[in-house]
């Protein structure tokens, strides 16, 4: 799966929805970390309370399969939304900030980031409150 990271497949959702429970139910969660150097999950944890827990990813309200889950676990959800070129041009970016030459950056969002930018477009569930980005400024919807 390491080719196509980042693809809802490789993320262990169920986990995720787990996890997700518990700040339902507990007053203290471990929540595990992602290292940004490794581009994956790494074994730290961070311990987790309070009374509003921010929740970030590309996924989050996707209507497909067990992700459909976990809209129902939010109390407010927030999309940012913006064009497929400007998205393309700052996941090339990041790519790069990362290590990767523009060639292979390119080939990286072709194959896996523009893929999951289009199914997210395409099927997600409407968030509660929506901002555009637009050359870097987010604006209200």
């Amino acid at each position: 799966m390491r080719r196509f990271k980042g693809i809802p497949e490789s993320f262990d959702v169920n986990l995720l929805i787990e996890t997700i429970q518990k700040l339902h139910s507990q007053k203290n969660v471990s929540w595990p970390t992602y290292d940004r150097l490794l581009h994956d999950v790494s074994d730290e944890k961070k311990e987790v309370e309070a009374d509003i827990i921010l929740i970030e990813g590309n996924y989050l309200l996707l209507d497909k399969t067990v992700w459909n889950k976990l809209q129902k676990l939010s109390h407010y959800t927030i999309a940012i939304k913006t064009t497929m070129a400007e998205l393309e041009n700052r996941l090339i970016e990041r790519k790069q900030k990362g290590g990767a030459s523009l060639e292979e950056a390119k080939q990286h969002v072709m194959r896996t980031d523009k893929p999951n930018a289009e199914l997210v477009l395409k099927h997600s569930h409407p968030a509660d409150f929506n901002l555009i980005l637009n050359r870097g400024k987010c604006l209200k919807d």
